[in-house]
């Protein structure tokens, strides 16, 4: 799944004795090990949000507007910094005449508009995104993948009522079913690990300080968790990080 093709450029950017905190650790095994982590099709959260405007948007616009158009509308917002859930979830432009006046939501408007909308369906698109990031925001603080890990964390929680593994006890098994989550459905669900323990080890810090700041950065934890792994093997090189043999 992993190679281990880095370049002395690659092995050197994640450097322990210049990090100075997780979220440097994070970006460091983020940058330095980009290139060798299977893609995810979500490799930032913020991109499930948009998707899911984006999806609100062409139920409403449909069969006038295509699906083409609801999706390039979508992007040119995200790339003007129009969808960010913290400013839409504090604005109620159903219930609010002033929210509704909004500069945030007039722009908003005024796009769908001229894109094809008219203006019932604009004034019903920029209420529902507003109620999306508003449900986002009071249960899951924002973060859409909050939202997913806490169905994930259910289906492994349930592990137990729907498989039996012999071979496995149910530590073992949760982990495997958590990447099983993470490859198959993209679910943020964290795996940890021992080879993710043994690198946290290494760079001083805990495996769920680093799912913590992910998760503020809002990059997708698989990549962070495959991040780790290829950290792992590119240090099993050096026999000071190798797993201490049972005596």
């Amino acid at each position: 799944m992993l190679t281990n093709d880095l370049t002395n450029e690659q092995a050197q950017a994640v450097d322990t004795e210049k990090i100075r905190d997780p979220e440097e650790i994070v970006f460091d095994l983020y940058r330095a090990y980009e290139p060798l982590i299977d893609p995810h099709l979500w490799p930032w959260e913020t991109k499930r949000w948009h998707e899911l405007v984006f999806c609100l948007l062409t139920t409403i616009a449909e069969p006038e507007i295509s699906p083409e158009t609801t999706r390039e509308v979508t992007r040119a917002l995200s790339e003007w910094r129009l969808l960010e859930v913290d400013v839409l979830a504090g604005l109620n432009p159903a219930k609010n005449e002033q929210d509704a006046s909004n500069p945030v939501l007039v722009t908003i408007m005024a796009i769908l508009q001229q894109s094809g909308f008219d203006a019932d369906q604009a004034r019903i698109a920029v209420t529902v995104i507003c109620e999306a990031a508003s449900g986002l925001k009071q249960k899951y603080e924002g973060k859409v993948q909050k939202y997913f890990r806490k169905y994930g964390a259910l289906m492994l929680d349930e592990l137990a009522q729907n498989f039996s593994f012999t071979g496995l006890n149910n530590e073992d098994a949760k982990k495997a079913v958590s990447i099983w989550l993470q490859n198959t459905l993209n679910m943020p669900v964290p795996a940890s690990n021992p080879m993710a323990d043994k690198v946290c080890e290494k760079l001083g810090v805990e495996y769920k300080t680093l799912v913590e700041v992910a998760d503020k950065l809002n990059i997708n934890v698989a990549s962070l968790d495959e991040a780790l792994r290829a950290y792992w093997e590119d240090e099993l090189e050096e026999e000071d990080f190798l797993p201490a043999e049972e005596e």
